[in-house]
């Protein structure tokens, strides 16, 4: 015989306490691994950082609050696609060496947007909002005079950062370096990634550089550093292209050394030879392009805006039979013709490509402008680098002297990139194009 099961008033009012106890004590471990969670992942930062704490390649990162109570941070919101610096301010409401409470406070561009206490016992910020999801992008906590910042939204990354230091180990932001011929360079390449990293280095023309000039100089957990070292002989630009490979993902950086002034310059065969110069006495850049005679059309592109003297010059006159470039809004050719009333061409713009043809039994013809603009700083890149098509055929080049993939070419929104064709002289065109350099033009088809 079955037995009944009893249910009193007195059982249910026993169940009661210990259900509320027992949710209690899961909102207090909560509580605790948010507020007790570990304050870094490293060591804290005790003197100012160089530059941003990049959030997308560390988790977290950590600071003494009363050593570095300003500092910016560098991170890829969760409703972003790029990356974005916000500043981040504490200051400590006592004198203490651990103050027991700070105020942060979270600005961008000048515009403050988030503030709040952390200390005692509030250790964490909970999730902070950087942009206007519901995602939170980043959480704060403060531990015995530790602040530390963690990027809630991060992705194991898996490709490498590259950057260029001094012998010293201080970065150095700028691309180029100014050197001298016959007295040795040497500089400190760091490469951080999660994962170990396959480091190499090439010069302009591909060639490898030997051991001597690009070795180990330590290694350490999710980084290592190469020694660069060589010696100039000649006036000219000296780029060095590091390459980081971490499990098939590449990361390619390049680096300048100009000797002479020269930033840039092409001298491969079928191409117009260019050189591009840094001209001290008029804060400006150079330009000089020489075409070889009895050859078709030549196409080029300058790295900088040129006035139109060349123009009016006796030797463009009896050479040049014309200038040709691409109308891309509505394809068709505009024409610079000696001897014409009215042209189409008056400058000869940075982000576009020409075609050049010489009259018949001419031999070399050069010409050397400045750049339009006036610059303020030779040891950063003041070109303009957006470089917009349309759709349909587009005839363009890229301005300065740094290389530029197609992927950063400025496309109209819901089109894309079909075709990139690099241009030989007598009109040859090439395909599998995925570097743009300067003086070179290309033809790109967007759709």
């Amino acid at each position: 015989m079955k037995q009944k099961l009893k249910t009193t008033k007195k059982g249910v009012e026993n169940i009661i306490p210990i259900v509320l106890i027992g949710a209690v004590l899961i909102v207090i471990i909560v509580l605790l691994a948010v507020f007790l969670r570990p304050a870094s992942t490293g060591q804290a930062y005790t003197t100012p950082p160089v530059g941003a704490l990049d959030l997308d390649i560390a988790e977290s990162e950590a600071v003494t609050v009363m050593s570095v109570p300003i500092w910016d941070i560098a991170i890829t919101p969760s409703e972003s696609d790029s990356q974005k610096e916000y500043h981040i301010e504490i200051v400590a409401l006592d004198d203490a060496t651990r103050p027991a409470m700070v105020k942060y406070s979270i600005s961008q561009q000048g515009l403050t947007f988030l503030e709040g206490l952390l200390g005692n016992d509030l250790r964490s910020s909970g999730g902070l909002y950087l942009d206007f999801d519901i995602v939170p992008d980043i959480e704060l906590s403060y531990v015995n005079g530790v602040m530390t910042v963690r990027n809630i939204v991060f992705d194991e990354p898996t490709s490498a950062t590259i950057t260029l230091l001094d012998i010293e180990g201080t970065r150095i932001d700028t691309l180029l370096s100014y050197v001298p011929a016959g007295e040795a360079v040497e500089r400190l390449v760091k490469i951080e990634s999660v994962a170990g990293a396959n480091v190499t280095a090439h010069w302009n023309n591909d060639v490898q550089l030997t051991t001597e000039e690009f070795s180990v100089s330590e290694t350490g957990d999710g980084f290592v550093t190469m020694n660069l070292m060589f010696t100039p002989t000649a006036q000219n630009i000296y780029r060095v292209t590091v390459v980081a490979d971490v499990n098939g993902v590449l990361t390619t950086k390049d680096f300048f050394f100009s000797v002479g002034n020269v930033v840039a310059t092409l001298s491969e065969a079928n191409f117009p030879r260019m050189i591009l110069s840094w001209v001290e006495e008029h804060n400006t850049y150079e330009t000089t392009f020489t075409f070889t005679g009895g050859l078709d059309l030549q196409a080029f592109s300058p790295p900088c805006d040129i006035g139109g003297s060349i123009f009016n010059t006796d030797e463009f006159l009896t050479s040049v039979e014309g200038i040709y470039s691409w109308d891309g809004d509505i394809q068709e050719w505009a024409r610079r013709i000696p001897g014409q009333y009215v042209q189409d061409i008056n400058t000869l713009k940075q982000d576009k490509g020409y075609y050049i043809r010489l009259k018949e039994g001419v031999g070399n013809f050069s010409f050397t402008e400045e750049c339009n603009d006036v610059f303020a700083d030779y040891g950063t890149s003041p070109f303009e680098r957006l470089v917009s098509v349309e759709e349909n055929w587009n005839l363009v080049g890229i301005p300065g002297y740094e290389r530029m993939s197609i992927d950063d070419l400025d496309v109209p929104a819901e089109l894309e990139v079909i075709e990139v064709h690099v241009i030989k002289n007598n009109d040859i065109k090439e395909t599998g194009v995925t570097v743009m350099e300067p003086g070179k033009a290309y033809w790109v088809l967007v759709e």
